[in-house]
């Protein structure tokens, strides 16, 4: 597809929806589950904010992990239609973290800024693939899509 083709009929698909999802999110059953799914959350981001303060020497802690949780939890489904991921630390995130941390010190390099650029790097990566629709390319990988 051309430069953001996706995008455009992505939002065409989900623009009618927005309204009602908000309506739909104040219906009991869904206010129960976002308060389940908060003390999920939120006991994750401790106990991964924990690990990640003792391995990158309090660089990122617990705190930090509950702020960009928060944060993350409320943007990323108002600004990319799917309310129901759950944002926040997760295991291979953490080891990833732990493993730039290492790398960093072995290059003499300091780790908030390394880390800060993997993400602006990632980012310009995940731009160009969403404008591009390169998930369109699983289609050629596998026949269970």
């Amino acid at each position: 597809r051309g430069f953001g083709q996706g995008l455009m009929e992505d939002l065409r698909t989900k623009l009618p929806w927005y309204a009602s999802d908000f309506k739909d999110g104040l219906q009991l059953k869904a206010v129960i589950t976002v308060l389940y799914l908060f003390w999920g959350a939120l006991a994750n981001a401790v106990a991964f904010g924990s690990l990640l303060g003792d391995n990158t020497d309090g660089y990122m802690g617990a705190t930090e992990t509950l702020m960009a949780t928060a944060v993350l939890g409320m943007l990323y489904p108002l600004l990319c239609g799917q309310p129901l991921t759950i944002m926040g630390a997760t295991g291979p995130i953490a080891a990833y973290i732990i493993a730039l941390k290492t790398l960093g010190e072995a290059a003499g390099v300091k780790f908030l800024p390394l880390y800060a650029w993997s993400g602006i790097v990632l980012s310009g990566c995940m731009f160009l693939a969403s404008m591009f629709s390169f998930s369109n390319a699983i289609r050629k990988l596998t026949r269970f899509t």
